[in-house]
């Protein structure tokens, strides 16, 4: 059933999973009700600005995350001292103090085997290529990847470089012969920053 969409802070001080199975890990969100279907909410999940994906959450997780919400919105606020208010321990300081971890095997990332897809999620190279193999989406938020037939079809250079450099997180300036920075020379393509 279509309902009206109820915007709210989730938090959640140990990652979990929604009612599809879907990882959630532990932190701040932002979710967006959008459907009411066999007893939980579907909506919309944000973190950091950027679209987490779809979740589905039963009506006990969804309170539950909203109370750890409260209670950290409520410390931010100096409220935390009023009778009622919920106490739980705070996310972000959680996260903060301990490694970024790849969500398919649960071990610490580091810079050297970090891969980042195009929704910004992180994982080991090696896991997340072995997934990228079966599935063509990212394993957190569902988010479809640009594939090496897509870039084949996309019609400019300058975008496959950049579609293929962004689903392999580096950043790259190309710059051609001819075009906006560039000095004339016609032996320079491209440089990695």
């Amino acid at each position: 059933m279509s309902i009206r969409k109820i915007d709210t802070a989730l938090s959640t001080i140990r990652s979990v999973f929604d009612e599809e199975g879907n990882y959630i890990p532990s932190g701040n969100y932002f979710f967006s009700t959008k459907e009411y279907v066999n007893g939980n909410f579907t909506g919309k999940m944000t973190r950091d600005g950027l679209n987490f994906g779809e979740f589905t959450l039963s009506p006990r997780k969804l309170v539950k995350m909203m109370a750890v919400a409260q209670s950290r919105l409520a410390k931010i606020a100096n409220l935390n001292n009023q009778e009622g208010m919920p106490n739980y321990p705070c996310p972000s300081t959680m996260t903060h103090s301990s490694p970024e971890k790849c969500s398919i095997c649960l071990e610490d990332l580091t810079t050297y085997n970090k891969k980042s897809l195009t929704c910004k999620h992180a994982f080991h190279m090696t896991c997340v290529n072995t997934w990228l193999r079966e599935q063509n989406n990212c394993p957190l938020c569902r988010a479809s990847q640009v594939t090496v037939n897509e870039l084949r079809n996309t019609t400019s250079l300058y975008e496959r470089l950049r579609a293929r450099d962004y689903s392999e997180g580096r950043n790259r300036t190309v710059v051609f012969p001819g075009s906006m920075g560039s000095s004339g020379s016609s032996g320079s393509r491209g440089s990695r920053k």
